[in-house]
């Protein structure tokens, strides 16, 4: 009788949602997933004494990454470069942006640096990530121009250089929003920074898109997998596989052979 309640708990979409139509399987095998893990946890500690009631239930088949995707570098350049440096939410915007699309880190990791977690080495700023995910502390050393933009935005906006500015205090604050001015910036405010850049609220396109940049940029499977952090290359491969699956190197030559090639005097227009 669990097991029937636990599937139709977990295809039944409440009736506040915004969504129509069916569950998605992804979410339907997130919350299988969140009932079974509650009773193996109450039978560990032989609260009930029976087999795990959500073994029974059917489990929806879900592709690894399937919403993956990447901003092509051409796109992530142009907004990078409409981003105006010389006001204060310009240099944190373009400060952060280059944070999370040059080290591939996840938002909580990037949302959560202080300036404790900077260390200067010249013109290199070096970066620690004390709470990755597994536990993982990982660190980052920026390029020249990501340190510069780190810089910039840290002096412009504690008045100091970055040495003097107090070890707790946090990389990014709120600069917008008057009531909040000076606080951390949390998950939504990363969000709604990639939302006005980059067109999306999922900041994790950032690091999708840093995976793909490291591809072009010639790294082996190894060295994006040590970057991202992944605990084993085989997720590394389905990670990017998931994100290049649209390519085909011979499109552009089986278009040809259908006699549909570019007419440049068209596009010169």
């Amino acid at each position: 009788m669990i097991a029937d309640y636990a599937q139709i708990f977990a295809s039944t979409r409440s009736d506040r949602s915004k969504h129509k139509g069916a569950v998605f399987s992804s979410t339907r095998a997130q919350r299988i997933a969140i009932l079974s893990s509650f009773y193996h946890y109450i039978i560990q500690r032989r609260h009930i004494l029976t087999a795990n009631p959500i073994d029974s239930v059917e489990r929806p088949s879900v592709e690894s990454y399937a919403g993956a995707y990447a901003i092509e570098q051409e796109e992530v350049e142009a907004r990078l470069r409409s981003i105006n440096k010389t006001t204060l939410q310009g240099s944190r915007d373009l400060a952060l942006l280059s944070v999370l699309l040059s080290t591939g880190r996840r938002v909580s990791e990037v949302a959560s640096l202080r300036r404790e977690h900077i260390q200067e080495s010249g013109k290199i700023i070096k970066l620690s990530f004390e709470h990755c995910k597994g536990a993982k502390k990982m660190r980052d050393a920026l390029s020249i121009p990501v340190s510069k933009a780190l810089r910039d935005w840290l002096t412009m906006l504690y008045q100091c250089p970055v040495e003097e500015i107090p070890p707790s205090a946090p990389l990014w604050v709120n600069v917008h929003h008057q009531s909040q001015r000076g606080e951390a910036l949390g998950y939504h405010g990363v969000s709604g920074v990639c939302k006005h850049y980059l067109g999306t609220t999922k900041v994790h396109v950032t690091r999708h898109t840093f995976a793909i940049l490291m591809e072009m940029a010639g790294a082996k499977l190894t060295d994006i997998q040590q970057r991202l952090g992944h605990k084993n290359i085989a997720t590394t491969g389905i990670y990017m596989h998931a994100l290049t699956q649209e390519r085909n190197a011979y499109a552009e030559r089986v278009s040809a052979f259908l006699g549909l090639e570019e007419n440049n005097e068209e596009y010169t227009r």
